[in-house]
């Protein structure tokens, strides 16, 4: 019987080729629409599944209650990790990781590396298996280094890079002890180099600290351990490393590991508007397949008929229809997968992906697939197979079939339904667009165009004293040269803020008013470079001793957070030092719109202070290439072992909204896919109601 039904089936697909390569068509790019978005999907709501303990594994992090409001941050302290294991027996192992950009030499080469220092139970605790060592050996002295692949071509090319030894920081001479497998794209650590922590320069001065928090810690629960028994226990901890008030005032948290990369950028939200989009893709798909079926039935009026006179029963026409309908789906799977292996490298490649269709190591996967099939080909086929079943034998043979009303209003209904959707993925994408034009053109408060910032500091060169003079003559070189306008030093620019945050509080209140602020280091150019605006007050001066020593410069949500009408004559105590509020600019985006601008404290420090980070270089508009090639000319003069390396602040502001501008596109991509995919139904069914 099977066999009857399926050469039927094949001489029909023959029969009508425009129809059936419509309807097989539109199924497969439906498949592989979907197929590519639940791989990009998967690989946002998989972050750090790949760790053998991800379920057991925690960042310990910290709420500060403050006046106003709570603040979450993630920053902990040195010690802090072997205290939670004298103290908790739940905690089966703890870790510190913190990353650092370090100079590493090798052979006389040298290059600015991610280095990322963690205590030895890191490989414990994380599942980066090793390509080359033994995981309990890998740290056996402080001067162990484990590098990534990557690294072990780029300095050692195809040697063994075991027993090869680098230095970083000019200082430390580090010994290759292992090298890690390659780590999954999704995953928030990508690892250059893993060093003990306790071999970093600074650990002697942070090894008792509780008052400097800088890193992360990571523990791994006992099994039968849960993070909310063991928070219940946190504010005695809290309690006895500090005292009664901070314990008011400081909450400590666990986070599991999975749930961290959607924390930071809300993925889970994407990746479950993206399953919708495929979801409606397939129901797109689905329905022309319908439409497409039930409106050729007329052409098989006959054939029915005949059937029925021979005996056939309902049951096997119905059977019929449905293998026909498996049958093409399942041509038409076949087809997606070919679609998918052709574009899923493109899709990676442009939107920095690595998701990859797995038959053979994803046993899900090869279920999921015949599933899909299966389930498409049955929901598309199950209206169209009982429909044509009910034909009554004599009118079909006579030809003499109407069209009832209720199947011409379902037919014209599904059509509509299609057009509607497809139409609410054009509105959502726009809609998305166009709040990622706005974010990107609106106003920051700042100048970000044909602004170049450098990253260097003085710890990069061997020699800070030489360094000094080095940067100071190669900013002046900038400041001589007539297409730079303004040439400043800081810590932080807009777009590159990391998380400096300081306690202050007003002088005319006490410290349990403390707000927990951001900090940033800039010289007296800063404001001006970036054309930052005084709301009130005046700018840092390099003649005024007193704006290195005791100077201050807030922005208007720092005011706004301390509750002062105006900042004239205040005062603002850090630590033990008390700052004059000499000025007030306006609140200036250094983040993404998303984020609310958050309170600053500016602090002055000379441009060839130690402190600063990066140099930024204002240009006159026009052709960008002879300032950048006149700096470059006078960088290879500062330090011609290192390349010259910058970007454009204004780049660096896109980069922000690099997760939406993703979203975005990927959703415009596949609504388009669903636009057309409507558009061939709905020709093909135009064909049809003209012949």
């Amino acid at each position: 019987m099977f066999k009857n039904y399926l050469k039927v089936a094949i001489r029909n697909l023959l029969k009508h080729k425009l129809n059936s390569g419509i309807n097989i068509f539109g199924l497969a790019v439906g498949f592989a629409a979907s197929i590519v978005i639940f791989l990009f999907a998967r690989n946002e709501l998989t972050y750090e599944a790949f760790h053998e303990n991800a379920e057991s594994i925690y960042l310990v992090y910290k709420e500060r209650i403050t006046p106003t409001g709570t603040q979450i941050t993630r920053d902990t302290w040195v010690p802090m990790a072997e205290q939670l294991k004298r103290e908790y027996a739940g905690i089966a192992a703890a870790t510190r990781i913190y990353n650092n950009n370090d100079w590493v030499q090798y052979q006389g080469r040298r290059f600015q590396e991610q280095v990322t220092y963690v205590d030895p139970s890191f490989l414990n605790i994380f599942t980066f298996p090793l390509a080359s060592g033994e995981a309990e050996s890998v740290f056996s002295d402080l001067n162990s280094v484990v590098i990534s692949q990557a690294i072990s071509r780029k300095y050692f090319g195809y040697e063994d890079p075991i027993g090869q030894t680098i230095t970083i920081n000019y200082q430390t001479v580090y010994t290759v002890r292992g090298t890690l497998k390659e780590i999954p794209q999704n995953s928030l650590l990508q690892i250059d180099f893993l060093v003990p922590i306790q071999s970093s320069a600074d650990y002697n001065e942070f090894e008792g600290n509780w008052d400097t928090s800088f890193l992360f810690t990571y523990i791994l629960l006992s099994q039968g351990i849960t993070p909310g028994s063991l928070e219940e226990q946190f504010p005695d901890f809290v309690a006895k490393i500090w005292d009664d008030e901070i314990k008011e005032s400081m909450r400590l948290k666990l986070l599991n590991r999975l749930d961290l990369y959607n924390e930071l950028t809300e993925a889970n939200k994407y990746a479950y508007i993206l399953l919708a989009i495929a979801a409606v893709i397939l129901l797109i798909a689905s329905i022309n397949f319908m439409n497409l079926t039930t409106a050729r039935s007329i052409e098989r009026a006959r054939e029915i008929g005949m059937r029925k006179v021979l005996g056939a029963f309902k049951h096997q026409l119905i059977k019929q229809f449905l293998s026909e309908s498996l049958i093409m789906s399942g041509v038409a799977l076949l087809m997606a997968i070919g679609l998918v292996e052709i574009v899923l490298p493109v899709f990676n490649s442009y939107y920095d992906m690595s998701p990859g269709l797995s038959y053979i190591d994803n046993s899900g996967t090869v279920l999921l697939l015949p599933g899909l099939a299966l389930f498409v080909g049955l929901l598309s086929g199950l209206y169209p197979a009982f429909v044509i079943s009910r034909f009554q034998p004599i009118n079909s043979l006579k030809g003499q079939l109407k069209t009832s009303p209720t199947g011409l209003r379902l037919r014209y209904g599904l059509v509509i339904t299609q057009f509607c959707l497809a139409i609410i993925l054009m509105i959502g994408t726009g809609t998305m667009w166009k709040q990622l034009s706005f974010m990107k053109n609106a106003d920051l408060n700042f100048e970000k165009n044909n602004i170049i910032a450098i990253t260097v500091r003085q710890s990069d060169f061997e020699n800070p004293d030489q360094a000094m003079m080095r940067l100071e003559r190669f900013k002046n070189e900038l400041r001589g040269y007539g297409r730079i306008k303004s040439v400043s030093s800081s810590t932080h620019i807009p777009g590159q803020w990391p998380g400096w945050f300081i306690f202050a509080y007003p002088t005319d209140r006490d410290d349990s008013q403390r707000l927990r602020v951001r900090r940033a280091f800039v010289d007296a150019h800063y404001f001006e470079t970036y054309k930052i605006d005084f709301v009130e007050g005046r700018n840092f001066s390099e003649s005024i001793a007193t704006d290195m020593r005791s100077g201050m410069i807030i922005n208007e949500a720092a005011l706004r957070d301390i509750g002062w009408p105006s900042a004239e004559g205040g005062q603002i105590k850090v630590g033990s030092a008390v700052y004059d509020v000499i000025g007030v600019v306006q609140d200036y985006h250094f983040q993404s719109l998303a984020s609310k601008v958050a309170p600053v404290l500016h602090f002055y420090r000379p441009p060839g202070s130690g402190v600063h980070r990066v140099i930024s270089a204002k240009i006159t508009p026009g052709n960008i290439q002879p300032p950048l090639d006149f700096i470059e000319e006078k960088w290879s003069t500062l330090d011609p072992t290192r390349p010259f390396e910058f970007t454009f602040v204004d780049e660096n502001i896109e980069q922000l909204y690099q997760n939406d501008q993703r979203l975005a596109s990927v959703a415009s991509s596949f609504a388009l896919i669903a636009i057309i995919i409507a558009c061939l139904g709905l020709f093909a069914l135009s064909a049809i109601m003209v012949t």
